[in-house]
């Protein structure tokens, strides 16, 4: 009895092995390329939760043009609806999220999913104030 147990288990092991490691392959080719971040990115920052109506926190059209990537460090230009939320982007690319800190001390993440990013710019100049961030990417 013990033989067909541990023949089960054999048989068993087999047939799931390779939904075991499936997964593991997905998300590997999930991963963002590198290359198809190069170029112009358009959308909106607006201001999210208390900071929607405060004078400093001002929302509006919001456009990304990376210029190169390398290894991990995206770099590039911002023009948002402020001089606070514009100028030179050297960022990070991190399991598929851009991280970058911009003008007084903004730290900005943006989730990349195919032709559009989705995230979050938090503080700046002293602030607590948060902006939602929504990008597509133009072709």
């Amino acid at each position: 009895m013990r033989t067909l147990a541990s023949g089960m288990s054999i048989v068993l092991l087999l047939a799931l092995g390779p939904g075991i490691v499936t997964p593991h392959v997905s998300a590997q080719a999930s991963a963002v390329d590198p290359a198809s971040l190069i170029g112009e990115w358009r959308g909106t920052m607006m201001p999210r939760g208390s900071s929607a109506g405060r004078g400093s926190a001002r929302g509006g059209d919001y456009v990304l043009t990376i210029t190169s990537v390398k290894g991990n460090t995206v770099r590039g230009q911002i023009v948002g609806p402020d001089e606070g939320s514009s100028g030179q982007l050297k960022g990070t690319l991190e399991k598929g999220t851009l991280h970058f800190t911009g003008g007084g001390g903004s730290k900005t993440r943006l989730t990349i999913n195919g032709d559009s990013m989705e995230g979050v710019r938090e503080g700046g100049g002293g602030s607590r104030n948060e902006w939602t961030v929504s990008l597509s990417k133009m072709k």
